[in-house]
């Protein structure tokens, strides 16, 4: 299968789930806290790549009005993040070992109110019971971003501006929250172009194409992905 631009009356097939799966499977092979399921873990990932692709194809074939341009870069960039934060959360699975909550908060005492230096303060006391079972603690991705990075558990060649990187995507991932603007010039029209969306397959194709995956430069899976310069 490959990912030739077609004409938009032509029917677009991606790369089959089976493939993703099998693709996918050389670094998801083994269960790790957090992931109940990898088969399911998988075809997710997978389902998401092939809107990934499809979504590459539109934007190469089609003459969209332009918001609908800008809105399809979004959608690349939360779509193309949701891989990323999946893929990441395995990887630090997978390689290190996760934090562990072992107490819980059963219950907290507070003061009264009381001018101390100018202040108005309390104090607060918390109860907590130890679990009889250790649970493992929520992570989320700016944490899984500074956590993949500090411990090398990627590739050197990955991880050199992937901080960087994804720490401007992830900005860009939580503007799904509508509701979550700075100000007058804080739309969607003025954050997503062609720039994010180069930037996140970039970024993708880096993970993706690493030696985690054992990827073969001869297969072209990853083609939808790949820039003039990969």
């Amino acid at each position: 299968m490959n990912n030739k631009e077609r004409s938009s009356d032509e029917f677009y097939c991606p790369v089959s789930i089976s493939t993703w799966r099998r693709f996918l499977g050389n670094l998801i092979d083994k269960d790790v806290s957090g992931v109940k399921d990898l088969y399911s873990f998988k075809s997710n990932l997978g389902y998401n790549l092939q809107h990934l692709e499809y979504l590459d194809n539109l934007l190469k074939t089609q003459k969209l009005h332009a918001s609908v341009r800008t809105l399809t870069f979004k959608t690349f960039v939360v779509f193309g993040m949701s891989v990323m934060e999946g893929i990441l959360f395995y990887v630090i699975g997978k390689k290190s070992k996760r934090k562990e909550i072992t107490w819980t908060e059963d219950f907290v005492f507070t003061s009264n109110f009381k001018e101390y230096k100018g202040k108005t303060t309390r104090i607060r006391n918390t109860i907590e019971v130890k679990l009889l079972k250790p649970t493992i603690k929520p992570i989320d991705l700016s944490e899984m971003i500074k956590t993949v990075v500090n411990k090398k558990l990627i590739p050197s060649e990955v991880s050199g501006t992937l901080y960087k990187d994804l720490s401007e995507l992830r900005i860009l991932r939580n503007k799904i929250h509508i509701h979550g603007v700075d100000g007058s010039w804080d739309t969607d029209w003025n954050s997503f172009s062609e720039k994010e969306w180069y930037l996140i397959k970039e970024v993708l194709f880096g993970l993706l194409g690493s030696d985690l995956f054992l990827y073969d430069k001869n297969d072209n899976i990853l083609n939808f992905l790949m820039l003039e310069t990969n």
